[in-house]
């Protein structure tokens, strides 16, 4: 009793800072503009902030996702800035800002589009249109080339680089599949970044994306800008103001030096790290040592542990790529496959058949569901029932498409449910589809179609899978909705010749009310009334059947940087009203409360980058 109370104070307390935490206006940014000339793209836009703590360009061949950091600015004080790209790919250019605050806060200017076309010098570049201005939370996880809000999987950003439908992601709406392994289309660029200064001080980036340092930019630098003679450019918005345009220096436009060469990347490589720590207590006694009902995240009661230590390693080249990440804690040994894959969350190797279309095989992760299994890749700390029993990881091949910018198609031969090695000689398929609506709204369908009956039963239980997901984001706020609904042939309780159904939903909201400071809740439903998936239990009245449930979720996250998290978090679970499964202090329950304490931080162990 006294532990109820505890948690009952635990949830209320949560609520009542919910209601009274201070909100934190937004700043609007300016929309960036960008020009082509000599060669050379030229982002403009007028910073208008204090307390600004960096300033990063970001290009992508996409207006929506795939961005990544070419440069950042040195002098961030307030007026016009501009940063030139030397280098511009051959196609489209699409350029974004990235304003991050010394609260920890996060801004994304709007993407301007542009597209070069080398083999016609005479020719301007065409402008795409502008999406919206969009806004990035950035308090999910630090941004790498799925950097837009609409980008979808993760992971370079994330450590477990995953393979699944990001139907939540670091600041995004929605997750694309399987661009984490995508290449970055064309040059790694070190272009240098301008701030109104003297004509006589060096504004140019001192870093590059991968935060190497540049070489100096001077005549005896080949592959950088040179200083000498350089001449000042008025941009289109100051063209009124003379006074502005002097004191912006511009790349070097004399004839005498020969143009930089283009540096083109052929392979990224990578090696990333995730590690999540927890303490939990459940009002549900299973005994010391034992895991949890529903052990996904955060399983052992009173016992502080480790939910995972994860190492992923990818490789990413133009025609190839690869991926491979490695699992220990109490995930990998609640959720994950047997011995010995037990430490294997994903392995798979790929090869691009031509520009849009790749092919993959080995070890995944699921593409199936709404949420995410990990702490760092969810809203919550915890996963709804719906989720724990969802397919966690698969083997196979997949064909990934992207035919447009907002639409990806991926489709799977699959060895079964949940499963890394076969159980039988049948193979399943699945689909997945992401759509993104516009720059904040997004929505995506996967299924499962497969019959996993072991060998030598007769009798088929075809499993037929489907989920939906909505996302969506609009500056501080993020909605996530979800639901699942399988059925399973030959599967009912009273003859079992007929087909079964389950179904389940949640609903996750969250409001970030500071630069590190968030909360959220989530509401959630399971109903698996012929036990085919829960299992089947009988209730206090003798009815055999499976698990009916709903559950409340309401938490609080603390961001001390943008890798790193702590999250206080509560859960009520109420089963149907004579489904007594839980055991505390000797008495039979139909609810169970839960506590629970989780950080976590993600890190790159190593990054490299191989140009020619």
């Amino acid at each position: 009793m006294i532990v109820r109370c505890l948690a009952i104070r635990i949830m209320v307390l949560l609520s009542l800072i919910l209601c009274t935490l201070r909100v934190a206006a937004q700043p609007l940014l300016p929309e960036i503009a960008v020009i082509y000339q000599d060669g050379k793209a030229i982002v403009s836009w007028n910073c208008q902030y204090d307390n600004v703590k960096s300033i990063k360009i970001q290009r992508s061949a996409d207006s929506l996702r795939d961005f990544y950091t070419i440069g950042f600015v040195e002098n961030i004080r307030k007026g016009p800035q501009v940063y030139v790209n030397y280098h511009p790919m051959d196609g489209e250019n699409c350029y974004k800002v990235d304003v991050a605050f010394v609260s920890g806060l996060e801004w994304s200017s709007n993407s301007y589009c542009l597209v070069v076309d080398r083999s016609k010098p005479t020719e301007a570049p065409t402008v795409r249109s502008k999406p919206k201005l969009v806004a990035k939370d950035n308090s999910w996880t630090k941004e790498t080339s799925q950097g837009s809000p609409l980008a979808a999987k993760t992971t370079t950003t994330v450590l477990p680089a995953t393979t699944r439908y990001a139907k939540k992601k670091t600041g995004s709406t929605l997750k694309s599949p399987e661009r984490e392994n995508g290449t970055y289309g064309g040059s790694a660029n070190t272009g240098a970044a301008y701030t109104p200064a003297k004509p006589a001080q060096s504004n140019y980036a001192t870093t590059n994306e991968y935060g190497a340092p540049l070489k100096s930019m001077v005549a005896d630098a080949p592959d950088t800008a040179h200083r000498t003679n350089a001449t000042a450019v008025i941009l289109p918005s100051q063209k009124s103001d003379t006074a502005a345009a002097k004191n912006i220096v511009l790349a070097d436009n004399s004839p005498a030096e020969k143009p930089a060469p283009k540096v083109d990347t052929v392979a990224n490589f990578s090696i990333t790290g995730y590690i999540d720590a927890y303490y939990a207590y459940y009002t549900d006694s299973v005994g010391p040592g034992n895991f949890q009902k529903f052990p996904s995240t955060s399983p052992r009661n009173n016992a502080p542990s480790l939910n995972t230590a994860q190492l992923a390693v990818q490789y990413t080249a133009d025609k190839i790529r690869a991926m491979a990440v490695f699992h220990f804690g109490d995930i990998a040994s609640a959720t994950w496959a047997p011995a010995p894959y037990t430490n294997i969350m994903e392995a798979h190797f790929g090869v691009k058949i031509f520009s849009k279309l790749w092919i993959d095989a080995g070890f995944f992760r699921t593409h199936f569901g709404t949420e995410y299994l990990l702490p760092a890749e969810n809203i919550t700390s915890s996963v709804a029932i719906g989720t724990y029993y969802e397919p966690y990881y698969e083997s196979g091949i997949k064909l990934n498409f992207d035919p447009t910018a907002k639409l990806e198609i991926n489709l799977f031969l699959l060895n079964g449910y949940n499963v890394f090695i076969d159980n039988n000689n049948k193979k399943s398929f699945g689909l997945g589809v992401t759509y993104a609506l516009n720059a904040n709204a997004g929505i995506g369908y996967t299924n499962y179609i497969g019959d996993d009956s072991p060998v030598g039963d007769s009798v088929a239980h075809l499993r037929i899978a489907h989920n939906v997901f909505f996302n969506y984001q609009y500056h501080k706020l993020k909605l996530q909705v979800g639901g699942d609904y399988i059925t399973q042939q030959n599967s009912d309780l009273a003859t079992s010749k007929k087909t079964a159904a389950a179904y389940s939903g949640l609903a996750t909201f969250r409001y970030q009310c500071t630069g590190k400071l968030g909360v959220y809740t989530r509401g959630e439903a399971f109903q698996d009334k012929q036990g085919y998936l829960s299992g089947v239990i009988t209730d206090k009245d003798g009815k055999q059947g499976g698990y009916q449930l709903w559950g409340a979720t309401l938490g609080l996250e603390f961001k001390p940087t943008d890798e790193s998290y702590i999250r206080l978090e509560g859960r009520r679970l109420q089963m149907s009203e004579n489904q007594y499964i839980f055991n505390y202090d000797g008495q039979q329950y139909n609810y169970r409360y839960e506590v629970m304490i989780n950080a976590g931080v993600t890190f790159d162990l190593l990054r490299s980058v191989r140009t020619k």
